[in-house]
C-alpha cells in the first residue's frame, strides 16, 4: 500500500525548540466512494496519527485499538485506495489536534463527527452504522454488532422525531423509481379503460342505446370513467385502511 503526500498547508508550529514533548505526527485523509452517486468523494474522512500504517489497519478492522478491541469504521467498505497524507510535522499532542481541526475545517469531511459539528453535511455515527448495515444486508454480508465497539449511537443521541431513519434507507436506483412509478400509473392505465368499457356495456345493454351512440362522445365518457375509478379507489382505500383506536387519557 502506498501513501501519497498532498500539498502542505499553511505554516505550522512545532520543532525541537517548543516547550512540550514533540513527535512526528500525520494528518491524513481517506477518499471514499459515495454509494448513492458512485463517485469518489475526496477526503471524506480526516484523521491524525503517529503511525499511519497501523491506523489504517485499525480503521479497516484488521488491528485492535489501544484497549484491545477491534473497531471497524462503518465507512471502511467505501475506502478507495489507501490513506494519503495531508500534512506531516513534528508536533506535540495539542499541536497535532490543532492541525487535524484545521484540515477538518478545510476539507469538510462528511464522516467526521468530532470537531465537525458546524458541517451540515456531517453524517452522525449512528446513521453511518445504519447505512453500513443496509449495505451489508444488500451484499449478503453479516451485520456487525456495533454495541460492542462503543456507545450504541457512537456517543450521539438520535433525534427524538426519528427523522434520521430516512437517511438510513438505501438510495433508490432508477429501477426502483421505475417500479414505484409503475405501481402508480399502471392501475390507472388499466382501471380507467375497464370502467369505460363497463359504462359502454351499461349504455348499450341496459339503456338500449346503439353502440354508435354510446361511443360518439369518447372524451366525456373517459372523464366520467376516470372520476368513477378515482372515487372507487378512494372508497376501497378507506375500507381497507387499518383503524386507529384512540385511548382516552386518564388523569
Amino acid at each position: 500500500m502506498t501513501f501519497t503526500v498532498s500539498r502542505p498547508g499553511p505554516p505550522r508550529r512545532g520543532g525541537p525548540s517548543s516547550g512540550t514533548r514533540q513527535r512526528v505526527g500525520v494528518v491524513y485523509g481517506y477518499n471514499l466512494m459515495d454509494p448513492d452517486t458512485g463517485r469518489v468523494v475526496i477526503d471524506d474522512y480526516v484523521g491524525q496519527t503517529r503511525n499511519l500504517a497501523q491506523r489504517d489497519r485499525q480503521h479497516r478492522g484488521l488491528a485492535a485499538q489501544r484497549d484491545g478491541q477491534v473497531r471497524e469504521q462503518p465507512w471502511s467498505d467505501l475506502i478507495v485506495g489507501g490513506p494519503h497524507i495531508l500534512e506531516q510535522g513534528w508536533w506535540s499532542n495539542a499541536e497535532l489536534d490543532a492541525r487535524e481541526r484545521y484540515w477538518i475545517g478545510v476539507r469538510r469531511p462528511r464522516q467526521n463527527c468530532r470537531e465537525n459539528e458546524h458541517n451540515p453535511a456531517r453524517i452522525p455515527i449512528y446513521v453511518q452504522r445504519q447505512l453500513r448495515d443496509a449495505r451489508d444486508v444488500a451484499a449478503g454480508r453479516p451485520v456487525r454488532d456495533w454495541s460492542r465497539s462503543s456507545a450504541p449511537f457512537g456517543g450521539e443521541a438520535p433525534p427524538s422525531d426519528r427523522s434520521w431513519l430516512a437517511a438510513t434507507r438505501p438510495a433508490r436506483t432508477a429501477k426502483r423509481r421505475l417500479h414505484t412509478a409503475a405501481r402508480v400509473v399502471v392501475p390507472w392505465v388499466v382501471g380507467v379503460p375497464a370502467v369505460w368499457a363497463t359504462l359502454w356495456l351499461v349504455a348499450v345493454l341496459a339503456l338500449h342505446q346503439p353502440a354508435r351512440v354510446a361511443t360518439s362522445n369518447v372524451t366525456s365518457t373517459l372523464i366520467a370513467a376516470a372520476i368513477v375509478y378515482g372515487l372507487a379507489r378512494t372508497w376501497w382505500a378507506s375500507r381497507t385502511r387499518p383503524k386507529r383506536h384512540n385511548r382516552r387519557r386518564t388523569r
